[in-house]
C-alpha cells in the first residue's frame, strides 16, 4: 500500500535540471526546557567524506528514453551533472523565551520542547526547466525551433521566464526576442545561424533548423523556471519526489532519490514535456502520477499516469496514461490488496477507481472538488477530502467501505476549512479516525462513522508564524505514525504534535489531545507542501524549497 500528498497546477518541458544537493547536517535544534544553552552536533560535512561507491549498487538499466510526453534521464553520469556537493556552515544562537534557536544567516528557525529535535540534515533544489518551443501559429510552413540550454534564474515570484521568439525579418532570416512573453523585445534583427545554438539569457538556448524560409510575424512561445516540490511517497529508503510549474505552463517531474545514510542521492528522473505532477504514490515497482496535462479539450486536463521503475530507475516499459474528468488530478492512492488505483480530481471531477491490471477505469463517482484519497486497511474504510467548490461552503469527507475492492455504504460529513479556492487539503484514515488538513482551519480530526470532531490544531499566528498572510500559512497536507502528527502549514513550515495515545489505539470515537512538540521553518518561497514520515526521518516537499530530510529525536 502506499500513501502521501499533493499540490498545485500547469505546462511544457525539456532540458536536464539544475540540482543543489546540501549534504551536510545543516541545522540541530534541542532544548530540554527553556533557558537551557544550546547543542549542536557536527554531521558529515562534504559528499567527499562518503564512499559514492557504496551508496546504490549498479543496475541493469542505464540508457536514457524518451516518449512524446516525458523524458527519463537514468545515467549516472547525466545525473551527476544535475547537482552540485558543497559545505555549508550554520551557527546557532539561543533566542527569547518562546524556546526558538534561530540559524544565523539562514531563514530557518525551530521551536521544541522536552528534548525534542529536528535536524535538517539535506535538501536539494527542484530541477529547474526549459520548456518545448510552440509554434503560433500552429500549422507555420516551418516550424524548425527547438528551445534549449540549462535554465540558470534565481527562485524569485514567479520563479519562471516566459519566452517569446518571433521572425522579424526575412531574407536574411532573423528573429528578436522577450522574457515577458513579447511584451517588450530585449533583441532585434538577430541573424539566424542554422543548425547552431543561439543564447538568450538565463542559460537559455534556442536552435533554428534552417536560416532561410520562414515567415515574418510567425513566432515561438515557450516557459523556462524552476519546478516546486508537491508531494513525496516512500518506498524503503527511496523518496520518489512529484513537481509542478506554478502559473499557466504546463511543466513537471518526478524523481527517484535513495537515502544513504542521511544524504539525498539522485537516481533517476523523468521530466514531463506537457504536464504538471501535482501528486506521486509508488507501490511494488510502479509509481501512480495525477496531474494536468495541456488539455486538448478543456478544462479537461485532469491525467493519471502510471511509470514503471526497475531498482531505482525509471523505465518506459508499461508506461501509460489515464485522462480524468476536471482540470487537474489531485490525489492518488494504490491498494494493492484489492488490486486497484484511487485517484481524485478536482472541481467538476470526483473518485476514479482503476483496475491497476489492465488499467482501465472500473467506476466514476462524481464529487465536488476532491482533493485527497486515502484508506485504511484496518477498517476497510476509504475516505475523500472536498473542498469548498461547487455547493459546499467548506469541507466535506465522503467515507466509503472497500471491503470488496469496491466503495460501497457511502456517507458523508462536513467539516471547518477547506475553504479556498485551487488549495490542497489532504486526509489520512486511522483508527477510523479522518485525519483532515483542513486550509484555512487548521486540522480537524472526525469521526469516520459518526463525523465528530475529536480534535483539531489551528493555523499559526501572523505573530508566532512571522507570515502575516494567512494563505501562506494554511494546512496544505497531515500524515501520522504511531501518537504523531506532522503537518505541512505552507511557509510557516513543518509543525509536529503528539497525541496522548496512538491513534489507532484509540478508535474512531476516543477523544484525542494533542500536543504541540515542534516546528521548523524555511526560507521565503519555500511552502511546505508535503510530508512522509519513515523510520524517525521526516521527508518534506516544500515548493521551491525542493526535497528537504529532516531527523526527528526525542519521541
Amino acid at each position: 500500500m502506499c500513501i502521501r500528498h499533493f499540490q498545485l497546477i500547469k505546462r511544457n518541458n525539456a532540458g536536464p535540471a539544475n540540482l543543489l544537493l546540501i549534504c551536510t547536517a545543516l541545522l540541530f535544534l534541542v532544548l530540554s526546557s527553556c533557558g537551557d544553552d544550546t547543542n549542536t552536533e557536527t554531521g558529515i560535512q562534504s559528499c567527499a567524506d562518503l564512499d559514492l561507491a557504496e551508496f546504490a549498487p549498479p543496475v541493469e538499466v542505464v540508457a536514457d528514453d524518451a516518449n512524446d510526453h516525458m523524458t527519463i534521464i537514468n545515467n549516472d553520469a547525466d545525473l551527476e551533472q544535475l547537482f552540485n556537493c558543497m559545505d555549508v556552515n550554520v551557527s546557532y544562537s539561543g533566542s527569547n523565551n518562546l524556546n526558538v534557536m534561530q540559524a544565523q544567516n539562514t531563514s530557518r528557525n525551530g521551536r521544541w520542547k522536552n528534548g525534542f529535535s529536528l535536524t535538517l540534515v539535506g535538501e536539494i533544489a527542484p530541477p529547474k526547466i526549459v520548456g518545448k518551443a510552440a509554434a503560433v501559429p500552429w500549422n507555420m510552413v516551418l516550424d524548425d525551433l527547438s528551445s534549449g540550454g540549462t535554465y540558470t534564474g534565481t527562485e524569485t515570484e514567479p520563479p519562471y521566464v516566459q519566452y517569446r521568439v518571433e521572425i522579424d525579418g526575412t531574407a536574411p532570416d532573423t528573429f528578436k526576442w522577450s522574457d515577458d512573453n513579447g511584451l517588450t523585445w530585449q533583441v532585434s534583427n538577430v541573424a539566424i545561424t542554422a543548425g547552431s545554438a543561439q543564447t538568450l539569457n538565463n542559460g537559455v538556448t534556442v536552435t533554428f533548423g534552417a536560416d532561410t524560409g520562414h515567415a515574418a510575424g510567425h513566432y515561438w512561445n515557450f516557459t523556462a523556471g524552476i519546478l516546486q516540490a508537491t508531494s513525496v511517497s516512500m518506498k524503503a529508503n527511496h523518496a520518489i519526489v512529484s513537481y509542478s510549474m506554478v502559473g499557466e505552463s504546463f511543466l513537471g517531474g518526478v524523481q527517484i532519490f535513495h537515502k544513504y545514510h542521511e544524504f539525498p542521492f539522485l537516481r533517476s528522473q523523468a521530466l514531463f514535456l506537457d504536464t504538471d505532477i501535482n501528486a506521486v504514490c509508488v507501490s511494488g515497482q510502479n509509481v501512480y502520477a495525477v496531474g494536468a496535462s495541456e488539455p486538448a479539450v478543456p478544462p479537461h486536463a485532469a491525467i493519471l499516469e502510471v511509470i514503471g521503475m526497475q531498482g531505482t530507475k525509471f523505465i518506459l516499459a508499461d508506461n501509460d496514461r489515464l485522462e480524468l474528468t476536471s482540470y487537474t488530478g489531485t490525489g492518488v492512492i494504490h491498494d494493492e490488496d484489492n488490486g486497484k488505483v484511487y485517484a481524485t480530481s478536482g472541481n467538476s471531477g470526483g473518485l476514479t477507481i482503476v483496475d491497476d491490471s489492465s488499467f482501465t477505469i472500473d467506476n466514476e463517482i462524481p464529487l465536488e472538488d476532491a482533493r485527497w484519497v486515502h484508506f485504511e486497511d484496518l477498517t476497510d474504510t476509504l475516505v475523500v477530502a472536498q473542498g469548498c467548490c461547487g455547493s459546499h461552503t467548506n469541507g466535506e469527507i465522503s467515507v466509503y467501505d472497500i471491503s470488496t475492492g469496491t466503495p460501497g455504504s457511502q456517507s458523508s460529513f462536513g467539516f471547518i476549512g477547506a475553504d479556498i479556492a485551487g488549495f490542497k487539503s489532504t486526509v489520512e484514515v486511522v483508527g477510523g479516525k479522518a485525519i483532515i488538513a483542513a486550509g484555512s482551519s487548521g486540522v480537524q480530526v472526525l469521526s469516520t462513522v459518526s463525523g465528530a470532531v475529536l480534535a483539531s490544531i489551528p493555523i499559526p499566528t501572523a505573530l508566532e508564524s512571522g507570515i502575516n498572510d494567512p494563505n501562506l500559512r494554511v494546512a496544505n497536507a497531515i500524515t501520522v505514525d504511531d501518537d504523531l502528527m506532522f503537518i505541512s502549514f505552507g511557509e510557516a513550515g513543518v509543525y509536529v504534535a503528539q497525541a496522548d495515545e496512538d491513534f489507532i489505539v484509540s478508535g474512531s470515537e476516543g477523544p484525542v489531545s494533542l500536543t504541540l512538540l515542534g516546528k521548523l521553518k524555511f526560507g521565503s518561497l519555500q511552502s511546505v507542501n508535503h510530508v512522509a514520515f519513515k523510520e524517525n526521518y521526516l521527508y518534506i516537499a516544500s515548493g521551491l524549497g525542493g526535497l528537504k530530510i529532516v531527523r526527528v529525536k526525542g519521541i
